[in-house]
């Protein structure tokens, strides 16, 4: 199997923290389906042969190709607004071998008022009503308009039977141990600097209101929460390592204490919140979880 290409270039011009963090881009381009989103497995499992998927916000297309390559009777498009990620996708299906899967540039608040020239996207909708299914992995957090977004995946998925389904991690929810002050302290700004952006860092817990304001129904909402835990010596050396390699980053360290001071968050002292993060590491006992909520929403017009 083909290894998926995570690059700093995929998120050099976006807003997320490290975004010169090349450690951090291939991190992205490792999940799959298996560990990022386990709980749509039995959904696709269950759908007919030659089933649509839309894939908004895929990014380096990690868990696309890995749906397409799964399910290869399946017409698979996944969209990005970041020229960068959509490039990397292709390259990586190319190199992974995968043909039942299109990869094109679009703006997830913007599925219905614009169509996507050249691409399957036109042709599902305007012959099926949409997609069979509409996915998003980390998505809702970095938009401006969760809401909105929430009614542009309705809007994108068949008006009969059409699935939506969506993970999302909850900044507020995240736990871990042991807990020393600068660590907890840099963890504490995140939500604060997302909110300073007009970015909503709780998004996670409110996918099930959400989805009631886009006009699911209640009984046709399944909720429940999956969880990335890092308690093995090993896992925590990787998720560390996505830290640090932010808080190493002059340009990105810089960016991290500015915008917390902007925040309201007192100066940092990286030093020691990256003596800290390494305690962690080395700690018997230490563990880092981030629950994700997660919906399964079924159109019934």
């Amino acid at each position: 199997m083909s290894k998926i290409t995570g690059t700093a270039a995929l998120v050099a011009n976006n807003k997320y923290i490290g975004a010169n963090n090349a450690y951090l881009a291939d991190r992205l381009a490792e999940r799959t389906l298996n560990n990022s989103v386990p709980y749509i497995i039995p959904v696709l499992d269950e759908l007919h042969d030659g089933f649509t998927l839309l894939d908004v916000g895929c990014g380096p297309g990690s868990i696309t190709i890995d749906i397409a390559r799964r399910f290869p009777s399946a017409t698979v498009l996944g969209i990005d607004s970041g020229a960068d990620a959509i490039a990397m996708a292709r390259d990586n299906a190319r190199k992974a071998g995968v043909t039942n899967v299109q990869f094109e540039i679009g703006d997830g608040l913007n599925l219905t008022a614009a169509s996507i020239p050249n691409s399957i996207f036109d042709t599902v909708v305007s012959v099926d009503g949409g997609f069979d299914v509409v996915h998003t992995h980390q998505l809702h957090m970095h938009v401006q308009d969760a809401t909105k977004l929430m009614c542009e995946l309705r809007a994108a998925s068949k008006p009969s039977e059409g699935l939506v389904c969506c993970r999302e991690l909850d900044h507020g929810m995240v736990a871990f141990w042991p807990e020393k002050e600068c660590m907890k302290e840099f963890i504490n700004a995140i939500p604060m600097m997302l909110l300073g952006r007009g970015q909503d860092p709780y998004v996670g817990r409110k996918l099930f209101s959400h989805a009631l304001a886009a006009g699911f129904m209640r009984e046709n909402i399944e909720a429940s929460v999956g969880t990335w835990v890092y308690s093995t010596p090993k896992e925590r050396r990787e998720w560390a390592d996505v830290i640090v390699g932010s808080i190493q980053s002059q340009e990105t360290s810089d960016q991290i204490r500015n915008e917390a001071e902007t925040s309201g968050s007192r100066g940092m002292d990286m030093l020691q919140v990256l003596k800290e993060w390494e305690d962690w590491v080395q700690a018997e006992d230490g563990w880092y979880a981030v629950p994700c909520p997660q919906i399964i929403c079924r159109r019934h017009d």
